[in-house]
């Protein structure tokens, strides 16, 4: 697994990494990009917000450079032009495109809450064990870990949240 946080990079540049990745001479399987914007001051209530973005590619999906889902994570939602980027160009679904700005289709899409906590389950990336473990000796695995056919793949969340913590 690579995980690709940028701050001064863009998210264009942070997407067409993912291609170098998961190119012919590697055997990366999963690729996180967390893209960073600049804070910037809400003027209704003078406090600093910040936007944030997760991008999960899955090398095993049928559109590898597609990402499987994106989370806009933080306080501020992302502005109109990376949210045109993100379904245009990027190609997402708007069903994989959640988080903070985009209407929750569970909660009558009303917007989602902002990411100000930790374990909120809107903010949670399921993290697959088969791809996260691709290529570890059995002996090596995770105890607990379904190694047997028709058995439930375990994975992982990692849960995202506005401090930049991240928890495996």
């Amino acid at each position: 697994m690579m995980v690709e946080v940028g701050f001064s990079q863009s998210l264009p540049d942070l997407h067409r990494t993912t291609a170098l990745y998961f190119g012919s001479q590697t055997t990366i399987q999963i690729v996180l990009v967390i893209k960073i914007f600049g804070d910037c001051r809400d003027i209704i209530t003078n406090t600093s917000i910040i936007a944030l973005i997760a991008a999960l590619y899955l090398r095993t999906s049928t559109t590898p450079l597609i990402p499987t889902s994106i989370i806009s994570f933080g306080t501020a939602e992302p502005n109109t032009s990376t949210i045109n980027y993100i379904i245009n160009k990027m190609g997402v679904s708007l069903g994989s495109f959640i988080g903070v700005g985009r209407p929750d289709p569970n909660n009558n899409n009303n917007n989602f809450p902002s990411c100000n906590a930790a374990n909120l389950p809107d903010y949670q990336m399921s993290i697959p064990g088969p791809e996260l473990f691709n290529g570890v000796p059995v002996n090596r695995l995770p105890v607990g870990f379904p190694i047997a056919p028709n058995t439930s793949p375990a994975g992982f969340l990692v849960l995202i949240w506005i401090f930049g913590k991240f928890k495996l």
